[in-house]
């Protein structure tokens, strides 16, 4: 009995001992500073893609396809990585699975309608150029390609594209921000000769940042 109250008393003490140093330890630890990693999730609107050719056949033909595309919603996510105190570098894709589109084709009669899937995916630089008090501005760009899934009786393509923009962020927090951006796609699609065929249309996308 004498030693099991020894042992109780030792406890005791120990844990006495050991209560005031927790606060202690807990006051020693840094707060978390700002984020070094960031990952977002957002809306993506297209407006108005617009009509470009897509050839088929040979050059000798020079036969062409119009797509026609409008506008459509998807989603997108997007991982970046802290530089200094203004630059950004990362990654991002956005996918909207549903965007009407009118297909005329020259060895068809009339214009074929259906609906496209429009992805992109670009690897990004982000560059804040100023602001206060949570909100701040930035410039956007990046290089990458874009996706068309066209419905029958076109084919899918993809496209080497370039993406340049800027936009508005405001941290609610160290490690949470809300933002909205516009961006210019320009899509180098495929042509028959020497002649340009860059496609190029608007993005919007707004949402959240969550720092990691």
């Amino acid at each position: 009995m004498r030693e099991i109250l020894k042992a109780t008393l030792a406890s005791l003490a120990l844990w006495a001992a050991a209560a005031p140093m927790a606060p202690a330890a807990a006051q020693a630890r840094p707060p978390a500073g700002p984020a070094q990693n960031w990952g977002s999730v957002f809306v993506v609107g297209y407006t108005g893609i617009g009509a470009f050719n897509n050839p088929v056949g040979t050059d000798a033909l020079n036969q062409n396809e119009t797509w026609n595309l409008g506008s459509g919603i998807g989603l997108g996510v997007s991982a970046a990585h802290v530089l200094g105190q203004a630059l950004q570098i990362g990654a991002e894709a956005t996918f909207a699975p549903s965007i009407g589109a009118e297909i005329t084709d020259p060895g068809v009669a009339g214009t074929t309608s259906g609906h496209a899937k429009v992805g992109t995916a670009f690897a990004t630089g982000r560059l804040m150029t100023g602001g206060g008090g949570g909100l701040g501005f930035f410039l956007q760009g990046g290089v990458g390609a874009v996706y068309w899934g066209m419905p029958a009786p076109a084919t899918t393509a993809t496209d080497f594209a370039y993406r340049y923009g800027g936009g508005i962020e405001y941290q609610t927090s160290m490690r949470r921000a809300i933002f909205l951006q516009w961006g210019q796609i320009g899509a180098f699609h495929k042509h028959h000769g020497v002649s340009s065929n860059t496609v190029k249309f608007s993005q919007i996308t707004g949402g959240i940042r969550i720092g990691l």
